[in-house]
């Protein structure tokens, strides 16, 4: 099982094996444990120290009923503390299909364009895509399932997560191909 990690200012991705520490763990656990390790207590949640997690669970991929969720986490901009969501959906199901634990996403662009991360099992690719600024979730969608294929997993952030609202979420296919599974307001 890999670990992908996404460098948003020198747009590179690169796998690692998971660490021995972090085998075991899995969504809310594993985010926890690697933002303790990797991010400084006092950086500030929109700049370029935090990072943010997409971790699946334990048995993420196995068939076992629910345990295909997807957790989110990072330093909240909203409380200045670290939090995690849960969310159903195809995404974390995907991941681990794709021989993938966790993506970690650090540091900021250089720019302000829109990117898309396209992962595969053996291709990871940060894409400009600029056609979907403003777009709503939906419309994200329906164009990247075009784009990429009717089984793919996708998660978006909408003009909220674009515009940096503190109230934005992060929106996961879910059965359908819809945005339907929701990642908002941290536990």
């Amino acid at each position: 099982m890999r670990m992908l990690r996404v460098d948003m200012e020198g747009l590179r991705t690169w796998t690692e094996e998971v660490p021995k520490e972090y085998e075991i763990l899995g969504n809310r656990g594993l985010i926890a444990k690697m933002m303790i390790k990797e991010v400084p207590p006092t950086c500030h949640p929109l700049g370029p120290y935090n990072k943010l997690i997409f971790a699946s669970g334990p048995l993420a991929g196995t068939g076992v009923p629910t345990s295909g969720r997807l957790s989110v986490g990072g330093k909240s901009p909203l409380t200045g503390g670290i939090k995690e969501s849960n969310s159903g959906g195809t995404f974390a199901t995907q991941l681990v299909q794709n021989a993938i634990k966790a993506i970690v996403v650090e540091n900021k662009p250089r720019d302000s364009r829109l990117y898309i991360l396209y992962v595969s099992e053996d291709r990871f690719e940060i894409i400009p895509s600029e056609d979907l600024r403003g777009l709503g979730n939906y419309a994200v969608h329906h164009k990247l399932l075009e784009r990429f294929g009717k089984d793919s997993a996708i998660v978006s952030i909408g003009p909220a997560g674009e515009q940096k609202l503190l109230t934005s979420g992060i929106f996961g296919s879910d059965i359908e191909g819809l945005p339907g599974a929701v990642c908002a307001r941290g536990a």
